[in-house]
């Protein structure tokens, strides 16, 4: 179960890289 959990916690963690990245092009949709 908590093997589960830290999946779940990675998951957002890379989706706000990507965002950043995508911040950079002018894609500030997210934040």
């Amino acid at each position: 179960m908590q093997e589960f959990t830290q999946s779940g916690g990675v998951r957002p963690f890379g989706v706000s890289l990507l965002v950043s990245g995508f911040d950079d092009k002018g894609l500030r949709l997210y934040q």
